[in-house]
């Protein structure tokens, strides 16, 4: 697989484990190719039906936890892909932490973009802990860090 086609929409659908409604990263806009796994995503509520949207197509701000965690499970595809290690779906796992989380922000508006960058602490045996940012326009929403067990 080349590195660009790990960048579309149709790639996130393939090797995520969750499926519509509850699908919330759109694409990769970057991963970095160093040693740990960092990189950006992106997801533009009232785009698609999901969970978490409220009436208005906003995004209920609580679910930014859930749009980071998915945004460090795609990051994880994608860098496999770059590495050569698998071009295949991301085992399904489970959101089990949130340290020093911070929301800065309400809902996010139906239609803006929200971009999250995610970089990996540690990854030992299926359990991961990663920082992510998450913004909306210019302003930073929320941030934290979090921790994912997969292969559940």
């Amino acid at each position: 697989m080349e590195a660009e086609s790990v960048y579309t929409p149709e790639f996130a659908s393939r090797v995520m484990p969750q499926k519509e409604p509850m699908l919330f990263v759109d694409h990769v806009i970057s991963v970095d190719e160093g040693e740990l796994l960092s990189g950006t995503v992106s997801f533009t509520p009232g785009q698609r039906p999901c969970e978490g949207l409220l009436p208005d197509g906003s995004l209920a701000a609580p679910a930014v936890l859930e749009v980071m965690a998915q945004s460090y499970a795609l990051l994880r595809a994608a860098f496999n892909v770059l590495r050569g290690i698998s071009d295949g779906p991301v085992a399904p796992g489970v959101f089990v932490s949130a340290r020093s989380f911070e929301l800065m922000s309400g809902n996010f508006p139906s239609g803006e973009e929200i971009i999250v960058r995610c970089r990996e602490i540690s990854e030992v045996s299926g359990f991961s802990m990663f920082d992510a940012e998450a913004s909306a326009g210019r302003a930073t929403a929320a941030r934290g860090r979090l921790g994912v067990r997969s292969g559940i």
